[in-house]
C-alpha cells in the first residue's frame, strides 16, 4: 500500500506531466488527491519541495531499469550501453513535459542544485557499473574506470542540451528531438570506444 507521500508524488508526476511545473498549483494537486491544501502541507512546504521528490522518483526508476539492464548484459559491451540509451530515451519520452523552459526555470533557481548533483551522480553510477562489467567481461580496457565514468557522462549529457537548446528558447518540448540525441549519443560512443575492444 503507497503511503500519503508517495500518493503524492504519483499524483504530481501525473500534473506536472500533463500541465507542467508553472501551471501546476497546490490546491490543484490537493484536489487530485481529495484532501485539503493544509494537509499537503502537512507533508510537503511548498511545490518546489513536492518537485525535488518528483525528480529524485523518476531518477530512481531511470536508475533501477538501467541496473536490470546492466546486470543482463545481453550482446556484450556496446549492445549493453545502447540498450541503456534506449530505455533513457524512453523514459525522456514519457516525461516530455519534464524538459520544457519552465523546469529549466526552476532548475536555474538554484532551488534543485542539490537534486541535479544526486541525478549527476545517478548516472556517473549506472556507466560506471556498466564499464565495470566490460572490464569484468574482458571487453574493453580502461586505466581510469572512474574518470572515464564522469567524462562519459559529460558528453552524453552535452550532446542532449545541445540538440534540445531549441525546445529550451521555443518553451515546446519536441520528442523527435529524443530520437536525435540517442543517435547522436550512440555514435559519440562508438567514437569513444574503438579501438578499446580486446575482444569482438
Amino acid at each position: 500500500m503507497e503511503t500519503r507521500k508517495e500518493q503524492i508524488i504519483q499524483a504530481a508526476i501525473k500534473r506536472f506531466g500533463h500541465f507542467g511545473y508553472q501551471k501546476t498549483t497546490l490546491s490543484e494537486l490537493a484536489d487530485d488527491l481529495h484532501i485539503t491544501k493544509a494537509n499537503l502541507y502537512y507533508y510537503y512546504a511548498d511545490k518546489l519541495a513536492i518537485f525535488k521528490d518528483v525528480l529524485r522518483a523518476i531518477v530512481e526508476e531511470v536508475f533501477m531499469n538501467e541496473q536490470v539492464i546492466i546486470a543482463a548484459y545481453e550482446g556484450g559491451f556496446m549492445q549493453t550501453f545502447f540498450a541503456v540509451l534506449d530505455a533513457r530515451a524512453a523514459m525522456h519520452k514519457k516525461y516530455v513535459m519534464f524538459q520544457t523552459h519552465e523546469m529549466e526555470e526552476v532548475v536555474k533557481g538554484g532551488g534543485l542544485k542539490d537534486v541535479m548533483k544526486e541525478i549527476s551522480d545517478k548516472d556517473v553510477q549506472s556507466i560506471h557499473s556498466l564499464i565495470t562489467k566490460g572490464i569484468e567481461s574482458g571487453e574493453i580496457a580502461l586505466k581510469d574506470p572512474v574518470d572515464a565514468s564522469n567524462k562519459i557522462a559529460e558528453i552524453l549529457r552535452s550532446i542532449s542540451i545541445a540538440h534540445k537548446l531549441e525546445d529550451y528558447l521555443t518553451h515546446l518540448p519536441n520528442p523527435e528531438k529524443i530520437d536525435s540525441v540517442l543517435v547522436c549519443q550512440k555514435q559519440m560512443l562508438e567514437f569513444i570506444f574503438e579501438g578499446k575492444f580486446l575482444t569482438r
